[in-house]
């Protein structure tokens, strides 16, 4: 990069509503026309449903030992010893029961599994030996399981009734299947999905870990850059890579450099020794991140101010009095520009942001809100989100504009970018780095912290592993 500084990642965006103007505002898309992929997002078709790999069967265990462990009085086999079952191709299983106040799992956990995948529970109410639901994970995700609940809590009944839960959220809710409990109670988990395979979105079991190898890839080049940012109040790089301010373009000088270090000695000695690159906000941090993907492929970085213009944000009568005021929608903006450059870049034409596509705007999660248009999701669907994304469309990283309601008039203020990076790793493992401002954000911490906001989010299309380079 050129530049008296090494830029390298940028700060967060103020959080105050300041007021900071970004100009100018006639609509500008950068268009480069050095495209080596022909389209702008992959999209997966759905594979046939299948048993994942790495599933051990217990459907023979359970048969075996079905009248002493399942279907008997709850109360005698909360006092059973656990022991070990073989079948009849030899796996094994280990089979106990944990009381649970007044209800008991029964477990059976094959022997050699991965984590919990193939881990099977069986909860049944002590007072009256009510079947209450039956517990199944396909992976070793403990917060990715089916779920399967009786008509009746004697367990007759033709039919059962099955959800797929992730992270307490429900991809699957409630749908009827045409097995009753009690034959459930010994179905192998082939027979569920043969049963339900046009109703239940089996899909998010068995993710394409190939397609997650870019992403993995670059959210490990980020944390490896990290060091080389500083957080910076309206800060970014333009497009030829020097530091510069986002409102005027001038350029940042080591002195602001030293002070937003804040005497963090890290921070310090990479100053010292010409490794920090730049500062940034979470915008100009943002645009770092698209700028490894466009830099590569066309040799040319991201113009500022293409990306301060207005899109087809949600503008009415009365916010068009604080536009310019408050920029309420500046974070929508530059995602959205953000995004279709990408698009632009890979099609070699210019791609209006409304025309692009990138707008994540499904809604596969049942019992929520879902998609509200233009402002996207609840933090706390965040997640489970996430997971499904990587699962269809994987090989992607999403930038999130984040909004609240506040200031006097209360008015939706998109003040904020995060970036997220799902994957799955070789075995399956998921995984989620969350960054703001040049620093990783634990997902946890995230959610909590933007439990009253809601979260809009466009996706780009990763380049191929090792061609991301901010």
């Amino acid at each position: 990069m050129s530049g008296q500084y090494n830029v390298k990642k940028g700060m967060k965006y103020a959080d105050n509503g300041s007021g900071m103007k970004y100009s100018p505002r006639n609509f500008v898309i950068l268009v480069l026309l050095f495209a080596i992929v022909p389209s702008g997002f992959a999209r997966v078709e759905p594979a046939a449903a299948r048993v994942p790999d790495g599933y051990i069967e217990t459907a023979g265990i359970r048969s075996r030992i079905s009248d002493d462990w399942l279907t008997g009085d709850p109360v005698s086999i909360v006092l059973r010893e656990p022991v070990e079952v073989i079948d009849g191709s030899g796996n094994r299983a280990r089979i106990d029961a944990r009381r649970l106040d007044q209800l008991v799992d029964i477990r059976i956990e094959p022997l050699g599994s991965a984590g919990v995948q193939g881990h099977w529970i069986l909860s049944r109410s002590l007072e009256d030996g009510a079947y209450l639901s039956i517990t199944l994970y396909p992976l070793d995700n403990p917060a990715v399981y089916v779920r399967i609940r009786p008509e009746n809590r004697d367990g007759s009944g033709s039919r059962s009734r099955l959800d797929i839960v992730a992270w307490n959220s429900r991809f699957a809710a409630s749908i009827p299947i045409a097995l009753s409990f009690s034959h459930c109670l010994t179905a192998s988990l082939e027979a569920l999905i043969t049963v339900s395979r046009t109703a239940v979105p089996w899909r998010v079991f068995y993710p394409d870990t190939d397609l997650s190898m870019p992403v993995s890839s670059a959210a490990d080049r980020v944390r490896s850059l990290l060091a080389t940012l500083v957080y910076l109040e309206d800060g970014a790089f333009d497009d030829k890579g020097n530091p510069v301010h986002i409102s005027d373009g001038s350029p940042q000088t080591l002195e602001e450099l030293r002070a937003a270090c804040n005497a963090e000695q890290a921070c310090m000695e990479a100053i010292n020794r010409a490794e920090l690159a730049g500062g940034v906000n979470c915008a100009g941090f943002a645009k770092w991140l698209v700028d490894g993907i466009i830099w590569p492929a066309a040799g040319s970085r991201l113009f500022i101010n293409a990306l301060n213009t207005r899109t087809s944000s949600p503008e009415t009568g009365f916010t068009e009095h604080w536009i310019e005021r408050r920029d309420i929608f500046f974070a929508l903006d530059w995602t959205r520009n953000l995004s279709s450059a990408v698009v632009s870049q890979r099609r070699k034409l210019t791609i209006l942001p409304s025309e692009s596509g990138t707008d994540v705007t499904v809604s596969p999660l049942a019992g929520v809100r879902g998609y509200q248009k233009d402002v996207g999701y609840t933090a706390t669907e965040l997640l489970p989100l996430l997971y499904w994304l990587a699962v269809h469309e994987g090989g992607h990283l999403y930038l999130g504009a984040i909004s609240r309601e506040r200031g006097e008039p209360r008015l939706r203020e998109y003040h904020h970018i995060a970036a997220f990076f799902p994957w799955f790793d070789d075995t399956g493992r998921f995984h989620l780095a969350v960054f703001e401002s040049a620093r990783e954000t634990a997902m946890d911490t995230f959610v909590s912290s933007n439990a009253d906001a809601w979260i809009h989010l466009v996706r780009l299309r990763l380049p191929g592993d090792g061609l991301f380079e901010p």
